[in-house]
């Protein structure tokens, strides 16, 4: 028997466009179009202003689910269903996120949300 070995790699069956994060207790829903619940999903912060921001240049992505709220409580949570991705966001305003050089947390609130600097994006696959 001879094997041939490939480095296929699986894309992803749904990528969302730069959603505007919600302010605080709120939510995002994003109709993903997949007609069952994903398997694997991603959600993440992409950097968009030219500026780096925290350390993160334009286009990066930061794991959504690494912004932490007040007191070590999660800033986000996220959900899906056969429909959508749903991004609740907490009711504290704050969201602190390590710079990419690591040190102390940095609160996002006001890039995220008054000035638009981060975006959510979503990967699903089932």
């Amino acid at each position: 028997t001879q094997f041939v070995l490939t480095n296929w790699v699986r894309s992803w069956d749904f990528v969302s466009s730069n959603t505007t994060v919600p302010n605080t207790a709120a939510v995002a829903t994003i109709a993903h179009g997949l007609g069952a619940i994903p398997t694997k999903l991603r959600v993440v912060l992409i950097q968009t202003d030219a500026s780096a921001r925290n350390g993160y240049p334009q286009n990066d992505e930061c794991e959504l689910l690494s912004i932490q709220g007040t007191t070590n409580n999660p800033a986000f949570a996220v959900s899906a269903d056969a429909t959508n991705v749903t991004i609740a966001r907490s009711n504290s305003q704050f969201s602190y996120q390590v710079p990419k050089a690591g040190g102390a947390a940095v609160d996002l609130h006001s890039l995220m949300t008054t000035n638009n600097y981060f975006k959510i994006k979503v990967y699903a696959s089932l």
